[in-house]
Formats: C-alpha cells, structure tokens, sequence
C-alpha cells in the first residue's frame, strides 16, 4: 500500500516521491523549463529524503523525465528501472535510426536519450556500487507489489523487417560495421541476473563516447 505521494512542481515535466511503508520511490525526475531556485529547493527536497538511499524509475525516454537525476547527490539510489528497449535488437535499430535520421527528428532524440540514459545514470553515481539498473515491462513488478504496465511490445513483430530497411538505407560499411561493433558491445554491458538485467559498468565510457561519434555522423551514411 502507497503510504503517501509528493508531487514535486516542475513545471513542464514529472517528479513524484512515492513512500510504501520504509522504502521511497522516486518516480521521474524532469523538467523542461523550471526557475533554478525552485529546481534547487526540488532537488535538495531529494537529497534529503534520500539519506538511507531510495529506489528510482524512469517511465519512458523524454529528457523532461529524467533531467533532474544527475543533479542528486552520489548513492542516492540503491536500485533503479527503467523500461525495457534493450534488447540486442533495439539498441541496434536506435543505433540505425540516429545515423539515418537528422538531430532536429523526435525519432532520433528519441533514440540518443534511450541510448545514453545508461551511460549518463552509470556515469553520473547516483546509483549505489553494486546495485542494478532493472528493466521492465508489462506484467513485471517492482518491489513485488508496483505492476508494470509498459512497455507491452517493442516494435511488434516488425523489428527484423525495420533492421532490413535500415540497413539498406547505410552505403558507409564504415558506419555499419561501427554500430554492429557499438550494439554488440552495449548490449554485452547487460547481464541477466536475479530476475533482471544488471548493468556492468566496466568501459560504459567508452560506449557513450561511440553513440556519440554515431550521433555526429549523421547524415554521413
């Protein structure tokens, strides 16, 4: 049972503190355009409540959700979800997407926030050592009693016709042997684990910095 529920005011955006008997949830944390005094009143609100550590979600890859994290202190959480698009095929596809499409689409802002959320939370230490970044769809809980309620589907059963169109649409073999190599390597990052997927942080920096370079070649393919 939810014990209580802070609505944090961001403006345009989403941040809501959840308490269930001793454990706190920090549900999104994000804001589009919020005065700075009140956006540090927020996030030392946080950090307090976050002195024995809380756990943290992510309900989908707007930056106006998720914002805000980077800026709580160090070991803020001691475990956090996210949606589930990781699997080897969509971050593959993502990756295809940012190379193809423009940085002025929603496609592939989409696609770059998806991708660099893991590395920018990893990087960042908000997440205790040791602890997981958990992905979830429909039908998973969290802390056994919150029912997750998306994602239902990636992509239908579409993916492999996307890939293809995709992938035709790449003459550099440059480009694509780099995001066969880049999504080989990010999705061996994630290993399954206790019900979940855990995310191993060795050479997460080395992956950020290759989505990048992918994200500044764009319209080079």
């Amino acid at each position: 049972m939810i014990n209580s529920i802070r609505v944090y005011n961001v403006g345009f955006g989403d941040c809501f503190l959840l308490k269930i008997g001793e454990k706190k949830i920090l549900v999104d944390a994000g804001t589009k355009k919020l005065d700075n005094k009140i956006k540090t009143d927020i996030i030392k609100d946080i950090n307090s409540e976050a002195i024995n550590g809380m756990y943290g979600v992510i309900t989908h890859f707007h930056v106006d959700h998720y914002n805000l994290l980077c800026k709580l202190k160090h070991n803020t959480f001691t475990e956090f979800y996210l949606p589930n698009f990781f699997t080897e095929k969509e971050i593959k596809l993502e990756l295809y997407v940012m190379a193809i499409l423009g940085k002025n689409s929603e496609a592939h802002k989409f696609a770059a926030n998806l991708l660099l959320t893991i590395p920018e939370l990893v990087g960042s230490g908000i997440i205790k050592n040791g602890k997981s970044i958990r992905f979830v769809k429909k039908g998973n809980h969290i802390l056994g009693n919150i029912e997750v309620l998306w994602p239902d589907y990636v992509h239908g059963g579409n993916i492999d016709t996307l890939l293809m169109e995709m992938e035709s649409r790449i003459t550099d073999n440059g480009i694509r042997n780099k995001i066969e190599e880049i999504t080989k390597q990010y999705f061996g990052l994630l290993d399954i684990g206790n019900g979940g997927i855990i995310v191993q942080s060795d050479s997460i920096d080395v992956i950020k910095r290759k989505i990048k370079d992918i994200e500044n070649k764009t319209g080079e393919v």
